[in-house]
């Protein structure tokens, strides 16, 4: 076990390193995409303070507690599309249909890890920076004391958070391979999380509300929940809920990507 992970970083230190110096030979293209980058962090941030210069909270939230919320949001929005989207899921309809999954089902490395998380897109990395700033500014204005087991159990629920997103984009871009030309699979999957990761939990106050962000589509792991247990403590429920979903989603995840690259048909038979 300790021999394959060591295996994999290394694959993907490689991988990381290529990508770095591609971006760093087309600057022109590479500072484009970066402008692109901060532009949607920057839409994020005035959105949220044209609805706090209108009122004191929401849903019990003051406005630096949706700040340090914020802030964790882009870290992991841009973490997602870096590690995941971007170099990765977004590209497996394209590469199943002209036939690049061939070399890859050839290599002695696992095809999901090839195909879904080994490249690493450099502007989406740069721009978590501003998502790191907001958490200091949140927290210079809450003036709260960071307890150690808060931010212990908060980071474990935040890397849940990562293995669930992780696997629900896995398992919708895994369709792709039994439907024909399924471009926008890889989106939806990124989609269906991120478009909720940025909202307070306890606005999903319904029974349909939570069993759906809570269980079906947990994206309330990614970052609320999380920000919820570094700053106003541990609630020990959602940790236990976090680990069992991470795990479950995870197995769900390469059971069924194994099952659909079956239908994989290569371009060139």
């Amino acid at each position: 076990m300790i021999k394959t992970l060591k295996k994999y970083f290394k694959v993907y230190y490689r991988f990381l390193r290529f990508n770095l110096i591609y971006s760093m030979t087309y600057r022109a293209s590479f500072l484009m995409e970066l402008s692109i980058e901060i532009l949607y962090t920057l839409t994020v941030l005035v959105f949220f303070n044209v609805v706090y210069g209108n009122i004191r909270q929401v849903a019990g939230w003051s406005y630096y507690e949706i700040m340090f919320l914020i802030g964790l949001d882009i870290i992991m929005s841009e973490l997602f599309v870096a590690t995941i989207f971007a170099l990765n899921t977004n590209n497996v309809p394209e590469a199943i249909k002209n036939g690049t999954v061939d070399s890859i089902l050839l290599k002695p490395i696992n095809s999901q890890f090839s195909l879904t998380i080994s490249r690493t897109y450099i502007p989406s990395i740069i721009t978590m920076i501003p998502g790191f700033y907001l958490l200091y500014f949140a927290l210079e204005h809450l003036h709260i004391t960071l307890q150690p087991i808060n931010v212990i159990m908060g980071v474990l629920i935040l890397l849940c958070g990562f293995i669930i997103t992780y696997s629900i984009m896995t398992i919708a871009t895994s369709l792709a391979f039994y439907f024909t030309n399924a471009k926008l699979f890889p989106r939806i999957g990124m989609d269906m999380v991120m478009y909720f990761e940025s909202r307070p939990h306890s606005i999903f106050n319904t029974v349909i509300l939570k069993l759906l962000f809570f269980l079906l589509i947990p994206a309330v792991f990614v970052a609320s929940i999380p920000t919820w247990t570094i700053i106003r403590g541990v609630e020990w429920h959602y940790v236990v809920m976090a680990v069992i979903l991470a795990c479950i989603f995870f197995k769900a995840s390469t059971s069924i990507w194994n099952k659909m690259i079956l239908y994989y048909s290569s371009a060139t038979s």
